[in-house]
């Protein structure tokens, strides 16, 4: 028995790059910033707040999603699997660690939204390459507002 399963939840650094392939499928390629806080231990040491970038791959339905309802700064939660994959570049093999997204949920506004109206997002039609569903929250959840983003 094998468990391979990741979830985060993060910002996106700048837009998905997204490709369509022969077939017509979409592939949605992007990463995530995931900041864990910082703080003060009982010594008095301060602890910087450090950010992880995740790269992140969608397919299908769930890239579709991507391309249409994010931009740079869109709050995601985001499960998949952990993927490690090579690839060769001016003759050097460079090795790639993302995660292949299974489900994705918008939380927040929309980057339009947020910009202009202060609304919460409306509800988004829900997809999946999964049997798991897609739905955004629509609210923020408390406490997250001072994230770097």
């Amino acid at each position: 028995m094998a468990l391979n399963r990741c979830e985060f939840i993060g910002h996106f650094s700048k837009k998905a790059e997204i490709k369509v392939l022969d077939g017509g499928s979409k592939v949605a390629s992007f990463s995530i910033g995931v900041t864990k806080r910082g703080y003060t231990s009982k010594n008095g040491t301060e602890v910087p707040e450090k950010t992880t970038w995740v790269n992140i791959v969608a397919w299908r339905g769930l890239a579709e999603i991507v391309e249409k309802y994010t931009d740079k700064g869109s709050h995601v939660y985001v499960s998949g699997e952990l993927n490690t994959r090579s690839y060769e570049k001016d003759g050097v093999t460079r090795y790639l660690t993302e995660i292949v997204a299974e489900n994705i949920e918008l939380l927040g506004k929309r980057p339009q939204e947020a910009q202009t109206q202060g609304q919460p997002q409306a509800a988004i039609p829900q997809q999946s390459s999964t049997p798991s569903s897609w739905t955004p929250m629509a609210m923020e959840p408390e406490g997250i507002d001072d994230l770097p983003f």
